[in-house]
């Protein structure tokens, strides 16, 4: 069994690009789920409403569990946002790795599991 150059440095390149983004936080898996809708709230950030959710840290305020949130000063922010707009486009799932909860409104009324990496499934 031979394996092409490209897909071998491409695969090395995902795992190590995986290992960077996730290593200097630890973080939850919310499981594989459906993108329903992709709200920009005032604030910049991008708020996600998913079909369901595993785990979001147990620092969600109720009402907010299956939501996640991308940070408007994330710098893959536009990445992870195009991916959620492909995910939701072609019916395919998200899984998303969360770490702690953003505080929205900075008064503990509404607090999100807070995104550090995804992923897109079928």
């Amino acid at each position: 069994m031979s394996f092409a150059p490209a897909k071998v440095i491409a695969a090395t390149t995902m795992f190590a690009v995986s290992i960077l983004t996730t290593s200097a936080h630890a973080v939850s898996n919310n499981g594989l789920y459906d993108v329903l809708s992709i709200n920009l709230h005032d604030t910049g950030h991008a708020i996600v409403n998913l079909s369901g959710a595993d785990n979001t840290e147990g620092c969600s305020t109720p009402g907010n569990r299956t939501q996640i949130l991308i940070d408007k000063a994330d710098p893959r922010f536009k990445t992870m946002y195009a991916t959620l707009l492909f995910a939701m486009g072609s019916g395919k799932k998200v899984a998303a790795w969360v770490s702690g909860c953003q505080d929205v409104w900075g008064d503990g009324s509404m607090k999100i599991a807070y995104v550090r990496s995804l992923s897109v499934e079928r």
